[in-house]
């Protein structure tokens, strides 16, 4: 899975928009939204690094191909809705 796909995927399950993704990288919505596409392929490493940040990820996961989602460490949703009760 490319790392545009992952990101949407993180970014949907983690109830962001590219909006807000992009603030809290300190990025623009368009760089957000063209690598989601696929349309971008030069985002500097700055900006994945702060991407992975804001999403909780490594930057090994998110920057292989070889590796598909969910994340080998990311917390089950159904996990999570069971412990809030």
């Amino acid at each position: 899975m490319d790392m545009g796909t992952k990101i949407r995927h993180l970014r949907v399950d983690q109830k962001l928009t590219t909006e807000a993704l992009a603030e809290k990288a300190d990025t623009n919505k368009a760089t957000i939204s063209e690598t989601e596409r696929g349309l971008n392929n030069n985002i500097s490493l700055p900006i994945i690094i702060r991407i992975a940040d804001v999403l909780g990820v490594s930057i090994d996961w998110l920057v292989d191909d070889s590796q598909g989602y969910p994340p080998p460490d990311r917390v089950v949703e159904k996990k999570r809705e069971r412990s809030k009760r």
